[in-house]
């Protein structure tokens, strides 16, 4: 004894639509993984921060961002915050004499120039003039490549 199920033209519209559906779904959930990196963070990935920063040369928004966030850290004394920017492997000795230019980081606009390094673009350099003429040279170096978002300053021992 056979059975025998007929849909109709209904019945197969429906049955594509959710074959369709589940292609979709399962695209989806694939696809989402790469671009969820892509939009979050990231591993590494230091806080947005605000603060006043002229930019020359070339730089990424991670860049310059870590560049605010140092200059924040240093200018408010912080030194949880310059932790925060800083490359970790070994974990950096963070002494005062790291926040020399705190005052000149207080003064008003500063401008930071990037240089990046012309053998291995996960290096550069960034020099800073503060605006009361003081200046700063600081190394930035990328701890993730898989993550724009993961720069770090370099820190002496």
């Amino acid at each position: 004894m056979a059975v025998s199920i007929r849909f109709g033209w209904r019945g197969h519209r429906l049955l594509a639509a959710a074959a369709g559906l589940a292609v979709l779904a399962v695209a989806g959930f694939f696809a989402w993984g790469p671009v969820a990196a892509a939009l979050s963070d990231g591993p590494g990935a230091v806080r947005s921060c605000s603060w006043p920063l002229r930019v020359r040369g070339r730089a990424g928004p991670a860049q310059v961002n870590l560049i605010r966030c140092y200059l924040r850290a240093v200018a408010g004394r912080d030194m949880s915050g310059l932790d925060a920017v800083a490359y970790r492997d070994p974990p950096p000795h963070l002494t005062s004499a790291r926040l020399r230019n705190s005052n000149d980081a207080r003064t008003g606009l500063a401008t930071a120039t990037f240089r990046p390094d012309r053998i291995d673009g996960a290096y550069a350099t960034v020099y800073i003039k503060y605006a009361d003429g003081a200046r700063a040279t600081v190394d930035i170096w990328i701890v993730n490549p898989q993550s724009s978002n993961s720069w770090r300053v370099l820190v002496g021992s």
